[in-house]
């Protein structure tokens, strides 16, 4: 794990969190409890916290069931001034590749509900999930 806290004024960055862990289902709680403990410093109040704990439960099952056998999920939380970013980035499996390239309705339907914006995007060879929650 890495953290990093930004000194630049500049960058409207305040605190960076990067995880790599085992794309498997057991590990989830690590990025729920990153991400609870950053938003907790950020004085996000408990409702918006569980809205949080929703959108990377969503976000990580979809990429530990669409990730490569064996791989990793990146993860980046990053605090800006007033909104919590967390970036999931994993590698698909060759099957997962050709069957689905989307989020299904269901998951977009959720995560468009707790979230304030979130995004899926390819990046090279990474799959990556973008989710954005301001704290107002």
């Amino acid at each position: 794990m890495i953290y990093s806290k930004k000194m630049n004024k500049t960058d409207e960055s305040i605190d960076t969190i990067n995880l790599k862990i085992a794309a498997d289902a057991a590990y989830t709680q690590i990025i729920r409890l990153a991400t609870f403990m950053v938003a907790s410093r950020m004085d996000f109040d408990i409702s918006r916290i569980e809205d949080l704990r929703i959108a990377v439960d969503e976000a990580c099952n979809y990429a530990i069931l669409n990730s490569a056998a064996k791989s990793y999920l990146e993860v980046r939380i990053r605090a800006k001034q007033d909104e919590l970013e967390i970036l999931i980035s994993f590698q698909k499996s060759a099957a997962s590749e050709k069957a689905q390239t989307d989020l299904g309705v269901f998951s977009r339907m959720i995560l468009e509900s707790v979230l304030d914006g979130f995004e899926l995007f390819q990046e090279g060879e990474l799959d990556r999930i973008l989710l954005r929650k301001n704290r107002q």
